[in-house]
């Protein structure tokens, strides 16, 4: 069953950073891109199902993130408007819960001067709970808040932020996973720092292509 279990979680792992790759490269429409995407999304939940089992509570905290990101993502996308149905506002109400459980589990660890996975659970859980704020105002409020509140190509820009956010919350496991920074701060933080550079420069190209000012 263990071996079964992480087996199933490695093999979620690849097709996602497989999947998520061949949706950067390839283009952003078609019967394709949303095949490709489905087995994406899908995928998110064998990921994070099998990272409970195996019981890395930061991990599966961390899992969530991802998962949240992704189906909100892909509702975006469905959707393509920002105001949201009662599902939508279920997936919001538990992804604000979860980030509430990050924030405190990064008390927790300060508490006992765990200061590396204190600040790591403080930074996602910033990330998270500002995420699901957002989405509080935007989608059930009607709040204007965003540079391209209003626009006809919201919907697309939020869909795209968040698979590409889905994305490297997958690659910042890996990079978790093999050490590759060789510090625990490093190998959480880095991946989402220059995910983040990469994300903001994405979005002005196409608030540029869409008039956004």
């Amino acid at each position: 069953m263990d071996q079964f279990v992480h087996y199933t979680h490695a093999a979620s792992g690849i097709i996602i950073a497989l999947t998520g790759l061949l949706q950067i490269i390839l283009p952003k429409h078609g019967p394709k891109h949303r095949l490709i995407g489905k087995i994406y999304f899908f995928s998110w939940f064998g990921v994070v199902i099998t990272g409970s089992i195996m019981g890395a509570f930061l991990i599966t905290l961390f899992g969530i993130f991802g998962l949240y990101m992704a189906i909100t993502g892909v509702r975006y996308a469905q959707r393509k408007s920002i105001v949201a149905t009662i599902f939508d506002k279920i997936i919001i109400y538990i992804g604000m819960l979860s980030s509430l459980f990050i924030w405190l589990f990064a008390a927790y660890l300060a508490y006992y001067e765990i200061w590396v996975f204190a600040i790591i659970s403080a930074v996602f859980g910033y990330l998270f709970s500002n995420t699901t704020i957002e989405d509080l105002r935007c989608s059930i409020l009607g709040q204007e808040i965003r540079k391209i509140s209003g626009h006809k190509m919201e919907w697309y820009l939020e869909h795209l932020t968040r698979m590409y956010i889905s994305y490297l919350a997958a690659m910042t496991a890996f990079s978790v996973i093999q050490n590759l920074f060789k510090h625990p701060l490093a190998n959480w933080l880095a991946p989402i720092g220059i995910g983040i550079v990469l994300i903001t420069i994405t979005r002005k190209k196409y608030e540029k292509q869409y008039n956004i000012e």
